[in-house]
């Protein structure tokens, strides 16, 4: 029997031909853009601070009649087929394509084939099997064994490749639909933070923001080179959810007509809302779209502010971003929240700006906004005095330098030690939202240094002792008093 996942067998479309709007077969350089969303009528989605709702997006076309063009096999794109699911397999796959009903292959591609993941070596192993040159085969075949590790280290694994981009390459490689199948895997939906508070008796809009990048003038989509075998890139232009949910605005501004979109609520499933004292204080820190929860956050903070005035904690967000002028991200609600005293403190930090806040940002924010000097990263602002020196060290860097913080050192720019007060002796929260890879990672390192130095101090002891202040931090996650909701 095929090893093959599904087996596509054509059919005849009259026997169960799919309605008018595809999407029924779901059954179910850089800039930031918000989305505002309405409910259809009587519709409710009730949520906290914190949740996301998810986008059922679908790939672009160009990118569809792309792969369709490089498939193999005797379908045409747009001829109905029925998939069949191999018995041995199917306990093995928790999601797929829809089994049993007639679909087209442009469809399958369209709504299920998430065609921008990481090239695996099995995948690779896969394609070169589906290719009628020799020589193009037995390189695939080397990349996908151990004796091509490094082949596949520097032209897959280290600059991302996909399967779009071994196809691009590899002229000879016609993989047929069950293949395409197995080397694909499912199109997930994009989950993005909410940021209004839900009010239930109130008419219901959603909003939230993404980041828009414009692929084509990605330098990492450069050719790469290894062992004397070029890879080429296939150059996308968008994300798939981002691009998917930005022709639907183009689509509303050339037809009028407001368009359709999937959606579901997708609760956050580690515990990333707001605490449940409000008087506990909340220390929030994130970059860039980061800051969409917070918001929701803040409002909703706001509210319990106004019929219970002096219960309600401090409350600081550290935000990080590129540059004032450009970047930063809901600054009139911000400006609103200093104005009112949601927040206690707004500590602002730019990777690529120095100099004052520039005068075009509202007032508030240029008069009580602390920007601390030297300070390039959200990571920086935590522990300011030592990591401004270096403050492109990695997050495994950061311990090493910063053993020589001393709180006493902190008395004079007073960020750094109101934040160890905050969290190690009045109960505080800390809420991080942001990059997995390095911002994250690099925020706990700086918490885990300021919670060494806090116990240095606060014990009266010689030395900084860093897994003290790493034991503190996994005690605050034991106890969901430091949180992150992260993305890779």
């Amino acid at each position: 029997m095929s090893a093959h996942r599904y087996h596509a067998v054509p059919c005849d479309p009259g026997s169960g031909s799919p309605g008018s709007d595809p999407l029924d077969f779901l059954n179910f350089s850089c800039k930031v853009l918000e989305v505002f969303l309405s409910l259809k009528d009587g519709d409710k989605l009730p949520y906290r601070p914190g949740d996301s709702v998810t986008v059922f997006a679908e790939n672009n076309e160009a990118d569809v009649s792309w792969l369709l063009q490089r498939m193999g096999g005797n379908l045409s794109p747009d001829q109905f087929v029925v998939l069949k699911q191999d018995p041995i397999l199917r306990n093995s796959i928790p999601r797929g394509p829809p089994v049993g009903v007639p679909i087209t292959p442009r469809l399958l591609v369209r709504h299920h084939l998430e065609l921008h993941s990481l090239a695996s070596r099995k995948t690779i192993q896969l394609l070169a099997n589906s290719c009628n040159d020799e020589e193009e085969r037995r390189i695939l075949l080397k990349m996908s064994g151990r004796e091509g590790m490094q082949l596949y280290n520097e032209l897959i694994k280290k600059v991302s490749a996909t399967a779009m981009d071994i196809l691009a390459t590899f002229g000879s490689c016609r993989p047929s639909l069950e293949t395409l199948l197995d080397v694909f895997p499912p199109l997930a939906a994009r989950p993005y933070s909410l940021i209004d508070e839900y009010r239930e008796k109130s008419p219901q809009d959603l909003s939230f923001a993404f980041t828009m990048i414009d692929f084509s003038k990605d330098s990492r989509n450069n050719d790469v080179t290894c062992k004397g075998v070029t890879l080429k890139r296939y150059c996308r232009q968008t994300g798939v959810a981002t691009g998917y949910i930005h022709r639907l605005w183009e689509e509303k501004i050339k037809n009028g007509a407001s368009p359709h979109m999937h959606i579901s609520l997708h609760p956050n499933l580690n515990n990333f809302y707001h605490p449940p004292n409000a008087a506990d204080p909340l220390i929030l820190i994130c970059a860039g779209t980061g800051i969409a929860p917070f918001i929701s956050f803040l409002k909703y903070r706001r509210r319990l502010k106004q019929s219970q005035p002096s219960e309600i904690g401090s409350t600081w967000l550290i935000f990080g971003c590129r540059d004032p002028n450009f970047d930063l991200l809901f600054a009139e609600e911000l400006d609103g929240f200093l104005k009112d005293a949601t927040l206690t403190q707004l500590c602002l930090v730019f990777s690529r700006f120095s100099g004052p806040l520039p005068p075009h940002l509202h007032k508030a924010i240029r008069s009580k906004a602390l920007v601390p000097p030297g300070c390039k990263y959200v990571q920086d602002c935590i522990c300011s005095s030592t990591v401004s020196a270096n403050s492109d060290a990695s997050a495994v860097e950061l311990p090493g330098l910063l053993e020589n913080f001393h709180i006493s050192s902190l008395s004079d720019i007073g960020i750094s030690s109101r934040l160890a007060q905050l969290v190690c002796e009045q109960g505080g929260h800390v809420r991080v939202c942001g990059d997995a890879k390095g911002m994250a990672p690099a925020v706990a390192s700086a918490w885990t240094v300021l919670f060494a130095t806090w116990k240095q101090a606060s014990e009266d002891v010689d030395s900084v002792d860093l897994k003290a202040g790493a034991e503190f931090l996994v005690q605050l996650r034991k106890e969901k008093r430091y949180i992150e909701d992260v993305w890779c």
